[in-house]
């Protein structure tokens, strides 16, 4: 993680309220025995004992929301990268997630298209290429959408994610399974598979669920946003599910 690039882009990551769900779930420990509990029906399944000697898997879940870089840029960002250097030093197994409003409309997320910015690490100036070059720096490994994201409509949330000239674009992918991109005309085109392993995916793609392999072992991400993002931002041709924005059992379902 390179401090002087942070410095130069100069993202402010800010904690604030949380918009968007991320949950994640471990689909699979390799090289682990797992107790067989039995199908359905069985009433004493007999249980398998597990090698007491097998090492327990522990995971850190490093996360954080709304990174709306605001004028503290300068001094917030080396220091968010200080504190997760210090945090994933402690635990070998870490995953870094963001869930989402990683910009919002202001005066910095407006002053990325500053043509000075071209020989900066962000590569290509232009409205929130900078926003996400910070991610990029700090190694955020997946995110979700925040009703943020979508303020300034799809056509933007595809430009600031996508890769362009020597703008990386997100070097992650979105994941938000309550989300239908396929009719949106902007975002179809950036629809991947679910359940690919994250460092297969290519720069600026979107899908509802991800794999990421953490020294052996495979955690599934599973990404969800606010239902009301209808109502709050400029979803546009997205469709969001469920309809009822306080049916959350439908959205668990999703």
């Amino acid at each position: 993680m390179n401090w002087n690039r942070i410095w130069k882009i100069g993202v402010a990551v800010a904690i604030a309220l949380v918009l968007a769900i991320v949950a994640y779930l471990v689909i699979a420990q390799q090289n682990r025995p797992i107790p067989d509990i039995g199908s359905t029906g069985t009433s004493n399944p007999e249980p398998e004992v597990v090698d007491s000697d097998t090492e327990p898997f522990t995971l850190q879940l490093l996360h954080a929301s709304d990174f709306e870089a605001g004028l503290a840029a300068l001094e917030d960002a080396p220091r968010f990268s200080a504190v997760l250097n210090a945090l994933k030093e402690d635990y070998p197994n870490t995953l870094v997630l963001s869930s989402g409003d990683n910009y919002i409309p202001s005066p910095f997320l407006f002053a990325g298209s500053d043509p000075r910015l071209n020989e900066t690490p962000v590569g290509e100036a232009s409205i929130g290429h900078a926003n996400i070059e910070i991610h990029n720096q700090l190694g955020i490994q997946a995110s979700t959408f925040g009703n943020h994201d979508f303020d300034l409509g799809s056509k933007e949330v595809r430009d600031i994610i996508q890769p362009d000239g020597a703008y990386r674009g997100a070097l992650f992918p979105y994941l938000s399974s309550n989300l239908d991109f396929t009719t949106d005309p902007n975002l179809s085109s950036l629809i991947t598979a679910n359940g690919q392993e994250v460092s297969t995916i290519p720069a600026g793609q979107v899908a509802g669920t991800a794999v990421i392999t953490v020294n052996g072992d495979k955690i599934g991400i599973v990404g969800a946003s606010t239902p009301l993002l209808p109502t709050i931002s400029s979803s546009d041709g997205v469709t969001v599910f469920p309809e009822n924005p306080t049916d959350y059992d439908a959205l668990a379902a999703t």
